[in-house]
Order: structure tokens, then sequence, then C-alpha cells
């Protein structure tokens, strides 16, 4: 797996907890360790971009998180990276993007 930003693990975050996750979801659809998880489940709480729902006990993608995701596919759409010798079409085919 390529390294991550900080933005596409939100994003995966996120888009895992659009319709309502637990802790476990969260973990496995990102590919984070538990400790990693709390880290940015805490970093997209602080920035309103997840809430918990402590009656269903699930987490939940916010407005203000849809609004990041929508962001964060146009940028990708806009302005598509890839890695020195790797051709955009291999990485598109590899779902890296």
């Amino acid at each position: 797996m390529r390294h991550r930003t900080v933005q596409d693990i939100a994003a995966k975050l996120l888009s895992a907890a659009a319709e309502g996750a637990t802790k476990s979801n969260l973990m496995y659809k990102s590919f984070l360790s538990y400790g990693q998880l709390m880290k940015y489940i805490d970093m997209c709480i602080e920035n309103d971009l997840l809430a918990f729902d402590s009656q269903n006990r699930l987490f939940r993608t916010t407005e203000k998180g849809r609004l990041f995701l929508g962001a964060y596919q146009k940028l990708k759409e806009l302005a598509p990276m890839s890695w020195p010798g790797q051709k955009r079409s291999n990485l598109l085919a590899h779902g890296a993007f």
C-alpha cells in the first residue's frame, strides 16, 4: 500500500462512517490499527467532521465531513498525483485514486 496522507486517511474514515459505523467497522474499512484509529477519530471529531451517536453507539459523518469528502474528491479530479515513474492509468487501475 502506498503512503497515505492525513487527508487520504480522513476521507477513508469519513466514507466508512457515512451511514454509521462502529469502531471495528471504521478500523477495518480505513486500514488502521486501533491506536491510529483513535487518533484520527479524535482529529475528525475536533474538526466537526465526525460525530458519535451515543444512543446507537455509531460514528457518523457530519455535514461538514460530507463537504470535506466532496472537496477531497474534487481535488483528486482536478490535480491527480502519481508517484515518480508510475503512470496515472496504472494508479487508477489499482484503485489508488
